[in-house]
């Protein structure tokens, strides 16, 4: 009879089994997740008390080599059967200008998923070229030209959509040359326009996840008489669930773009446009002005910062409703961006949402709590600004002799 015999444990050996006794029964080290609410320069992790010798224990020894280890991702949120989705397209510069298969192989895929997601409405938060060359918006044009008469769309301007190379040193675009309000009208559920023929400025009307929404589109940093004109729209539709775009406002350290701070590189402020009349609004002048002003608002969505590109903030409004406010952009990666877009699942429930991020290039999801989290709409309809009163836009900001007196349109 043949006897198999043990070996007698290596050190290492015995290290390991340690090591994987004590991941069974704490886990691993630091992954015990975070919160998307969680400020990301704080750690969500909880140190334990120190041990006694705790670089001679097995244990320890496998967790601080563990501590350098990625932790494992959540699988992607399954979706709901009978949700609703709004497909959301952040700064695509960098594929009109050099990657336009990516691009089309985004909005192909919106398009041919519009059954399976029950896709409604598409947003792109702006920067849709990189030089505003007339090369890429004959690209741009083509490209979201696929969801003509498939999917309504909305387009923000980003600081690289104006004339001049894309410099923002001019409020020219040529978005309203590749996109006639005439068009949008019809292919966008356009409610409205700021100028007359000019789509820099506009609200969409469209419905989706058992709510009425309107989408208001406005200019990157914009003008005063902009934001006057975006309170009036958002009081006259107060029966309808709000989303704002525009496309710089909130900061990858999770906070809206402050003037007074100087550790925000890509402000408004900081680039031409601001000099010109009218002046410009960064994201805490539009949260004073605008944003917390509509019990309607539920969210604002904006692109344009680099870093991670990624931030989320939760504030609550005047008449107490949540305003969720999210940051996403891609173009920092490789090839400008590997695909990557955002989605808004509308559950049934008409309150939940499960903001994913998605590639069709790569067909993969970010899962991680930056790109992958649920949100509840908290709006309050019918009740346009705080008491029912009249809004007063400036009435939080103290405003100094000659900024924005002369309003460009």
């Amino acid at each position: 009879m043949n006897v198999r015999r043990l070996r007698k444990p290596t050190i290492f050996g015995s290290y390991f089994r340690w090591a994987l006794v004590a991941t069974l029964i704490v886990g691993l080290p630091g992954c015990s997740g975070s919160s998307m609410g969680e400020s990301k320069a704080v750690s969500s992790r909880v140190e334990s008390a120190p041990e006694p010798e705790p670089e001679r224990r097995p244990a320890a020894i496998l967790a601080k080599w563990f501590e350098n280890l990625p932790c494992p991702l959540p699988p992607p949120l399954p979706f709901v059967e009978g949700s609703s989705t709004l497909a959301v397209l952040p700064d695509t510069q960098v594929y009109t200008d050099r990657y336009p298969e990516t691009f089309e192989r985004q909005v192909r895929w919106i398009v041919e998923q519009k059954q399976t997601y029950d896709i409604r409405f598409v947003l792109h938060l702006g920067d849709m070229t990189e030089r505003s060359s007339a090369r890429e918006w004959q690209t741009a044009e083509k490209t979201m030209g696929l969801l003509d008469g498939v999917i309504p769309y909305a387009i923000a301007t980003g600081n690289h959509d104006y004339e001049d190379k894309g410099w923002a040193n001019t409020r020219r675009s040529p978005l309203s040359t590749h996109f006639p309000v005439a068009k949008m009208r019809k292919v966008g559920a356009l409610g409205g326009t700021y100028n007359a023929g000019v789509l820099d400025n506009s609200y969409h009307l469209f419905s989706a996840g058992n709510r009425d929404w309107i989408a208001l589109m406005l200019e990157w940093g914009p003008r005063r008489g902009v934001v006057d004109w975006a309170n009036k729209v958002l009081q006259t539709y107060a029966d309808r669930t709000a989303i704002v775009v525009t496309h710089a406002y909130l900061f990858h350290d999770n906070s809206r773009y402050d003037r007074i701070r100087d550790d925000q590189p890509w402000n408004p402020h900081h680039y031409p446009t601001a000099k010109l009349p009218g002046g410009v609004s960064d994201g805490e002048e539009l949260w004073n002005d605008l944003i917390s002003h509509h019990g309607n608002i539920a969210m604002v969505l904006c692109g344009h910062v680099l870093g991670d590109g990624a931030g989320y903030l939760a504030s609550k409004g005047d008449v107490g409703n949540t305003v969720h406010q999210m940051l996403s952009n891609f173009q920092m990666m490789p090839g400008g961006g590997r695909g990557y877009m955002r989605l808004l699942e509308l559950l049934p429930d008409g309150k939940t949402v499960q903001v994913k991020t998605y590639s069709p290039m790569l067909d993969d999801f970010m899962t991680d709590d930056q790109h992958q989290f649920v949100i509840e709409l908290d709006v309050r309809l019918g009740r346009p600004c705080k008491n029912n009163q009249p809004c007063d836009p400036y009435a939080d900001r103290k405003k100094t002799s000659g900024d924005g007196a002369n309003e460009g349109g």
